[in-house]
């Protein structure tokens, strides 16, 4: 059985959308002939909503859990003093200093092993000192994980594959700001270089990356579903006095959702 390791920041318990791709490889590679060893960080619920991203991990050393499915390494996380002003004071104070914070580390992180995200490099790096993989996946946003599963891929001579769950430098949240764009695009390119294959959600991601990278080894895998979750509401109460709509994802400017909404004024 071919050994694959998995860099993932979003996984369950948080709850993101982000997280359910890795998770589906964590739980069915087995079915493919494939061992995954998925390197994440330490994740809780606290508060159910987006200051779990902030909360520091239960422990300082790495936990490591085994299943039937495969392996997962915990890594520690520790709140940076920004988080720590937050989680204090909340979002209404200490912005400027916050945001300088921020900043620091999200240029940094690009030259050193620095930043949130940097026990998962640690973690991924002592696993492969003494255990042998065939491949490694890093699955992005956040795309630092492309920058480390190529460090490891150079270290350890073993191949590595870049998923973009969406576009790097392409997505809309670094278009507002022209430097942080040219600087990921600058580290966007220099990553890819020693990519083996690229895999992404949709022939339209797809398109829109390849406006900077350029790879013969493009694969579409599409996001799919988890047939036990989708049955467990076959028993479910179902309410019919109140239309609910859900929505997972980003409204681009080019969604129709206005003419979808007229339908229901």
């Amino acid at each position: 059985m071919k050994k694959v390791l998995i860099l993932a920041y979003d996984f369950p318990p948080y709850v993101s959308v982000g997280g359910l791709r890795p998770y589906s490889w964590y739980k069915y590679f087995h079915e493919f002939g494939l061992y995954p060893v998925v390197v994440t960080r330490q994740w809780g619920n606290k508060y159910g909503n987006h200051l779990d991203y902030l909360v520091p991990g239960e422990s300082n050393d790495v936990v490591i859990e085994e299943t039937e499915y495969g392996a997962i390494i915990k890594t520690p996380y520790k709140s940076n003093f920004s988080n720590r002003l937050l989680l204090k004071y909340g979002d209404k104070r200490f912005n400027i200093v916050r945001k300088l914070i921020t900043a620091f580390y999200e240029f940094a992180q690009w030259i050193w092993i620095i930043g949130p995200k940097n026990e998962l490099y640690k973690g991924a790096e002592e696993y492969l000192k003494i255990n042998k993989v065939d491949f490694i996946i890093a699955t992005g946003d956040p795309f630092i994980l492309f920058r480390y599963a190529s460090k490891l891929s150079k270290k350890f001579n073993t191949p590595w594959i870049a998923d973009y769950r969406d576009p790097w430098t392409q997505g809309k949240h670094h278009s507002r700001n022209i430097i942080l764009k040219q600087w990921n695009m600058f580290f966007e390119r220099k990553t890819m270089v020693s990519v083996s294959k690229i895999i992404t959600v949709s022939e339209f991601v797809k398109w829109q990356i390849m406006k900077l990278v350029k790879n013969d080894f493009f694969h579409v895998i599409p996001n799919g579903y988890d047939l036990s979750i989708v049955n467990s509401f076959n028993y479910s109460d179902q309410g019919n006095q109140i239309l609910t709509i859900g929505f997972m994802g980003t409204v681009y400017n080019w969604h129709p959702m206005k003419s979808i909404l007229k339908v229901f004024a």
